[in-house]
């Protein structure tokens, strides 16, 4: 069967694989070519090779890297119509118009100065606690072996 690998290759454009044999013996399996591809003989060896999540089937590796180009594109679109949005987001938040998300009058003045006063409540609540009038003392209680 052939197998393909997602393991990126050494600079001489391979990857290696090795099984111990009995009698301390090794079988080495050389990816090679684009898509980085071996064949592989031994049903053991294969069973190995899909576990790990790195070899896989011709067909299976097709599939994946066909999935991969679609996610990319879509995502390359989503980050397009994003950057439309947030430009179609600040222009409403300029004019002090209803934006989804931020309210009514988010943009307007005097909004902003609420939203400060909330995110400096926040931004403590998410601090770490401060004891009143106590210094660290810089030891640490261990606990008594036993």
């Amino acid at each position: 069967m052939e197998l393909c690998t997602t393991i990126p290759p050494r600079n001489d454009g391979t990857v290696t694989v090795s099984f111990p044999l009995r009698g301390g013996k090794i079988k080495l399996y050389v990816f090679t070519g684009e898509p980085l591809a071996c064949e592989v003989e031994d049903e053991g060896h294969i069973a190995k090779m899909q576990a790990s999540g790195n070899f896989m089937s011709r067909e299976d590796y097709e599939q994946e890297i066909a999935f991969l180009r679609q996610a990319a594109e879509r995502a390359a679109r989503l980050k397009a119509a994003g950057q439309l949005e947030a430009a179609q987001q600040s222009a409403a938040l300029a004019a002090g118009a209803f934006v989804p998300g931020l309210g009514p009058g988010a943009g307007s003045p005097g909004a902003d100065e609420e939203d400060e006063a909330e995110d400096t409540s926040q931004q403590n609540a998410n601090a770490l606690p401060q004891e009143a009038g106590t210094r660290p003392t810089g030891r640490v209680n261990r606990a008594a072996k036993g």
